[in-house]
């Protein structure tokens, strides 16, 4: 680039005006080059941001979705209370956890049963009730899934395994 503006100041200052069209070109490139540069240089400013405020996003709903897990947000819901459409948030979600939303608050609802099934103190239903499903059996297929068991196995497992010293 320098090499260019040395070759238009030398054309310049030699006074042909024959000169003046590659001049023109000349400064013209150099023109574009600079403009180039500072829109990749804001593109990139903004897609950092971007990467940012999409991380940011995910996040929020994150953070929201352990804190209300039981209940029977709908993506709807979500998206109005993070101010974004419901297909960028769901879009969005996937993108940066690999799995969706629904899929992060099943395994909520899945590791907070698992907290609480072994315990015993709490029937099955009332659980999956708890937890936000509407019906014992959804809950138990979806128990299964996560964990290759239904939740009376594992209260079954937990209650004959015997207690070490130290735990």
């Amino acid at each position: 680039m320098r090499l260019k503006q040395l070759v238009i100041r030398s054309k310049i200052l030699s006074g042909d005006g024959s000169e003046r069209l590659s001049i023109e070109e000349i400064a013209l490139g150099l023109a574009e080059n600079a403009i180039s540069a500072m829109i990749a240089s804001t593109l990139k400013t903004e897609k950092r941001d971007s990467a940012r405020a999409r991380g940011d996003l995910v996040f929020g709903v994150q953070r929201l979705l352990d804190a209300r897990f039981k209940e029977s947000l709908e993506l709807e819901d979500l998206s109005k209370m993070v101010t974004v459409s419901p297909y960028y948030l769901a879009r969005v979600f996937k993108a940066q956890t690999g799995i969706s939303i629904h899929r992060y608050r099943t395994r909520l609802r899945m590791h907070e049963a698992m907290e609480r099934v072994p315990a015993g103190r709490v029937d099955i239903v009332e659980l999956a009730l708890d937890l936000g499903y509407s019906t014992h059996s959804h809950f138990t297929k979806m128990f299964r899934k996560e964990f290759g068991m239904t939740p009376s196995v594992a209260r079954r497992i937990v209650m004959r395994a015997p207690i070490r010293e130290g735990e």
